[in-house]
């Protein structure tokens, strides 16, 4: 044989191991690609059928819920520490609140479709997930919603209240929304108007409101669009309809009333504490070009002018203080400014028409700044 046909044959052979070589390798790599998805199937199926539980919550003195998941899917569940055994099927959620005036609270089932209640003093369910929506029990009823219709249900899961109301309201508000206090439920009419029912069904506050807040030390925020005033938790008049705003402080101790851009602090006989209140200060400032200065800023800009004026929030409307707190420009504006020591320019509307004032609040005339 000669050298050249030697090599003709050792370069084929040399051409078949790589081919081998390559198919063995390709059949490797389905091998094990086959081996991981069977691996993952298995997990997949593995906890599909099995439930993996994590976080534990007490919720009464002898039933805790369980948090877990299943299938990529989150679930909970109320087992009784006594037995401990499960009392509930998987869930999708227990409106647990801190808030909640009755041991029956509502719970969401595992396919997220429909809402029951379950007892959490007992982990049992007492009425099972029927409804589209529902709000926790409260003075022995609860408001829930099927069909598009909200009717009130007892302990027993009977309709309590002959009368049905329809659903006009687009949130799902379980803290305060449909929940009896004192014997009266906010409620809201197919014009959008928001009153309140006693537990017969009957219109006790006409639903002339556009919000009725949840008590409050006492009270009730009511608004009706454009003023705020305060019901009483029995539905009286306590405030009448002609505040800008009223909040609750943030202390949680009274109120935060605004009128005619002079806002106040009041405690909860609605006693005033604070006589001038706002959202906050801030120092008016501005640039005079033709004043004779050499203060600058890092930047080469001219350092501004700082008068003894201060620029006062209430919500969304500004105004003008001294450095006494005499106010010299009621919050009523959408912004203030200071256009020299002697003059203010204020925005009627925003970013629209400006007005000018002086230093004792008198109106000068239109800005044609």
């Amino acid at each position: 044989m000669n050298a050249k046909i030697y090599r003709k044959l050792k370069a084929k052979l040399t051409m078949k191991r790589i081919l081998v070589a390559s198919l063995a390798l390709i059949a490797f790599g389905f091998a094990m690609a086959g081996l991981i998805a069977g691996c993952e199937y298995l997990h997949f199926r593995t906890r599909a059928r099995y439930a993996h539980y994590s976080l534990e919550k007490r919720v009464s003195e002898h039933i805790t819920m369980v948090h877990g998941d299943k299938a990529g899917y989150s679930f909970c569940q109320l087992k009784d520490l006594r037995s401990g055994k499960f009392t509930t099927p998987m869930l999708n959620h227990v409106y647990l609140s801190d808030n909640a005036e009755d041991s029956l609270v509502v719970f969401r089932d595992y396919d997220r479709k429909y809402r029951g209640f379950v007892n959490t003093n007992t982990g049992r369910i007492i009425i099972p997930a029927l409804y589209d929506r529902a709000w926790n029990f409260s003075e022995g009823l609860a408001a829930v919603v099927k069909d598009g219709t909200i009717s009130f249900l007892n302990e027993q899961g009977e309709q309590a209240i002959p009368t049905t109301f329809p659903l006009c309201f687009d949130d799902d508000h379980e803290d305060y929304a449909f929940v009896f206090h004192n014997g009266l439920c906010v409620m809201i009419d197919r014009n959008h108007k928001w009153g309140l029912i006693n537990t017969r069904g009957e219109w006790v506050i006409e639903p002339v409101y556009t919000e009725i807040s949840k008590p409050y030390l006492g009270y009730r925020i009511v608004c009706d669009g454009r003023h705020y005033g305060l019901l009483t938790k029995d539905g009286n008049g306590a405030l009448p309809m002609e505040y800008d705003i009223i909040r609750r402080t943030l202390d949680g101790t009274g109120f935060f009333l605004a009128k005619n851009g002079y806002g106040k602090l009041v405690d909860r006989n609605l006693n005033t504490i604070v006589p001038f209140a706002h959202d906050g200060l801030e120092p008016l400032t501005y640039i005079d070009d033709y004043r004779s200065t050499e203060e600058y800023d890092r930047y080469g800009n001219p350092i501004p002018i700082t008068p003894q004026y201060w620029r006062y929030d209430i919500g969304s409307k500004s105004g003008v203080v001294d450095r006494e707190g005499n106010v010299i420009i009621p919050a009523k504006y959408f912004m203030v400014w200071m256009v020299d020591d002697n003059l203010f320019e204020a925005e009627v509307t925003y970013r629209g028409e400006s007005i000018l004032f002086d230093k004792k609040g008198r109106y000068v005339g239109k800005s044609n700044f």
